[in-house]
């Protein structure tokens, strides 16, 4: 991809006018591009992924096959980092590893012929590197010879080892060959060498990666991986070496650095001015003097994994840089991700200002290929709470929201607008938390939002390759008009929309009525810097991907007067007048349009009985 339609890789996608001007400060204050290394570094030094052969890679080949110009490698977890050492043990000693794994393939190809020594270890009894030589002993002279013939036919190659002496186990490395000698008394040869870099030996890339339950021997170096002398090709019957991406289903497991919860709680925590573990870093300009947002319950719970991805890139040898290609994508997976936000506010007159509280960013467990690449995710939790008031209040409120299982973000890098989709997020449950002021008068308007961002940094070839993706979640943003309102039922329904029903039950002079509306938003953004390239991205380039909004039940709360707080408003009080919440009176009166009636005609029906009565007397005389 040139530098002119690399552009088009830039692709920013936000939701709404709320997450534009948060967006906006975001993007222009840290572009996510100076921030890759920054990103990768924290979320990937968990997880190693080590050189790994499928079964059917471990198959012999002749030196004329292995010797070639498009290689494909594998990499695996890294269980030996992980308590689980026995499922490790069993993996390198080819049995099978049956829980699903973080796996990646990589291929490439090369201007220079390529041989990886691992695919000729059948014709090998011992790898040695020097600093600027490498001997290779084989298993008999035939194979010797044959290896000189074949090598000799190139005036360079280069020569991948993941052997002791040559590199830290679990990795591969590349080493530039400009000559080489043969011993026939030692069935050696001795390799001239330049240690090379990735970047130099590879033309194009391209790396998937996802979860996966195939079979992998994980290369170590307390024994040599011997090949299947048997078989010269791989059979039709064997496996694919392929992962298919993306990788995860419902029944998928975790591996042993698996999802990781992304819990937190905060309770009865100032976060306004922030006063929470780790906020002393957090500046939050502009906030009024007496402006206090505590959380009385803030709750998050769940997992967000990155399941599964792939990325290509190739290189640009007129500008001599690596430039992506648009093909690639990054899919993550949420589970049991639930939250319940509950603020205590004490709020200045506003015209409906929100102030966002980022939290303590929680890594999650991203990858590095060793020399190859780095993609490292950040969870950064953030929430906002503002309101629309023209006197101080106190007042409470907030959310709760539980999101489906196996929810999905697929960011496809080449064509956002149309490829990138956004699964089970959209219908997450969402249920508001009751209103409670205590102050009886009430008029205002107040939000409360979940608005966190996800954020990956991905670094191929020692930052010769590097990107930036980030998904912006609304999830959700919950406003609430609050308003009193007169000559209403039990529902704060008016008089004149009222039931026969509601004319027994009869009306209130004054109730407090919430009508509480829920937006959902999700967007994504995506930079890249290919060595020298850089781009910013600006508010401009803002767009939807994905945003809706709809009502949930309204609330109607009679005051109690005597606990000053609200509860539900209900109809048929004991007492004329009596509060309508569980204790104390309330304020507000009930009236009954049919109460004059009703006593009327109970005052004709006593002086009837009288009547009737006297005329039994007179009859008896």
């Amino acid at each position: 991809m040139h530098s002119s339609s690399f552009k088009t890789f830039l692709v920013v996608f936000a939701f709404g006018l709320l997450a534009r001007s948060t967006l906006a400060g975001t993007i222009e204050d840290a572009p996510l591009q100076n921030r890759v290394h920054e990103l990768g570094s924290r979320g990937l030094s968990d997880r190693r992924l080590v050189a790994a052969q499928t079964r059917s890679s471990i198959s012999a080949r002749s030196i004329e096959n292995a010797l070639k110009y498009d290689h494909e490698l594998h990499y695996v977890d890294d269980f030996v980092s992980h308590a689980n050492f026995a499922e490790h043990l069993l993996c390198i000693e080819s049995a099978p590893c049956h829980p699903q794994k973080l796996a990646a393939q990589v291929k490439f190809s090369s201007k220079t012929p390529v041989l990886a020594l691992e695919e000729i270890e059948h014709l090998l009894e011992d790898v040695s590197c020097r600093d600027s030589s490498i001997a290779l002993r084989f298993t008999s002279l035939d194979a010797l010879n044959i290896a000189h013939a074949e090598l000799g036919k190139h005036d360079s190659f280069v020569i991948i080892t993941s052997h002791a002496t040559c590199n830290n186990e679990g990795e591969r490395s590349p080493h530039l060959v400009s000559g080489f000698s043969k011993k026939e008394s030692r069935l050696s040869l001795t390799l001239s060498t330049t240690q090379s870099e990735w970047k130099h030996t590879m033309h194009t890339i391209k790396v998937d990666f996802g979860r996966t339950d195939a079979d992998y021997n994980v290369r170590t170096h307390s024994r040599k991986q011997k090949r299947q002398d048997t078989a010269s090709t791989t059979s039709e019957s064997e496996p694919s070496a392929a992962i298919s991406f993306p990788v995860p289903s419902a029944s998928a497991t975790a591996g042993p650095e698996g999802p990781r919860d992304l819990g937190f709680n905060y309770t009865d925590t100032t976060i306004l001015p922030p006063q929470f573990p780790g906020a002393d870093n957090i500046n939050i300009e502009g906030v009024p003097s007496g402006v206090n947002i505590k959380c009385k319950n803030c709750t998050l719970s769940g997992t967000i994994d990155l399941s599964g991805g792939s990325f290509s890139v190739q290189s640009n040898e007129s500008a001599n840089v690596m430039e992506f290609i648009d093909d690639g994508f990054i899919e993550l997976q949420a589970n049991n991700l639930a939250a319940y936000m509950e603020f205590e506010s004490i709020v200045q007159p506003s015209d409906g200002r929100e102030f966002t509280i980022p939290f303590p960013e929680i890594g999650i467990p991203g990858f590095q290929i060793p020399g190859i690449g780095v993609v490292g995710p950040i969870f950064n939790p953030r929430v906002a709470i503002g309101a629309q008031i023209s006197a101080q209040l106190d007042f409470t409120y907030g959310f709760q929201l539980t999101v489906p299982n196996n929810s999905s973000i697929i960011i496809a890098v080449g064509e956002p607008t149309e490829n990138s989709s956004i699964q089970g997020f959209p219908d997450a449950k969402i249920e508001a938390l009751p209103f409670q002021s205590s102050v009886q008068s009430v008029a205002l308007t107040i939000y409360a939002a979940f608005s966190p961002q996800l954020l990956l940094g991905i670094s191929l070839l020692e930052d010769t390759a590097k990107a930036g993706a980030g998904v912006f979640f609304t999830l959700p943003r919950v406003s609430a008009t609050v308003s009193q309102v007169t000559q209403v039922n039990s529902k704060c329904e008016p008089a004149d929309n009222s039931t026969g029903k509601d004319l027994l039950d009869g009306f209130f002079d004054g109730l407090t009525h919430i009508e509480p509306k829920v937006e959902l938003g999700f967007g994504l953004v995506a930079e890249a810097s290919l060595d020298v390239d850089i781009i910013r991205a600006g508010a401009e380039n803002i767009y939807t991907v994905a945003n809706t909004s709809f009502p949930l039940p309204t609330a109607c709360y009679s005051f109690d007067t005597d606990e000053k707080t609200f509860a539900p408003a209900t109809a048929n009080p004991t007492t004329t007048g009596s509060g309508s919440g569980p204790t104390g009176a309330a304020s507000s009166q009930m009236l009954n349009p049919l109460t004059g009636l009703v006593d009327g005609w109970k005052r004709i029906e006593v002086a009837v009985t009288v009547l009737f009565g006297v005329l039994i007397c007179f009859a008896g005389l």
